[in-house]
């Protein structure tokens, strides 16, 4: 993790197709955060990068939708376990 970012759990219940596929993909592509589960990605992220998830959530999510951020310190971070065949640990963190 680099200088002024923060870890991010992100989740989400979309009603519409098109909407849940464009956070998604902003979520992966965009943003690099990794996909955890069907609607639940993790990331590090920088302030900028925030923003700009905060804005596609308050534009995307309607009434009957939600996005939820989470944000992770450090001690949250390594207390994450996991079972089954996913390694929790965000795309584009990186170690040195």
């Amino acid at each position: 993790m680099r200088s002024g970012e923060k870890h991010y759990l992100i989740a989400y219940d979309i009603i519409n197709n098109k909407k849940r596929k464009k956070i998604a993909d902003f979520l992966e592509k965009e943003l690099f955060c990794k996909r955890i589960n069907k609607s639940v990605f993790i990331g590090c992220l920088d302030t900028e990068s925030y923003l700009k998830l905060f804005d596609i959530s308050r534009q995307t999510a309607q009434a009957k939708d939600s996005i939820i951020i989470f944000e992770l310190c450090g001690k949250c971070m390594n207390r994450i376990i996991s079972f089954g065949g996913i390694d929790i640990e965000p795309k584009n963190t990186l170690f040195i």
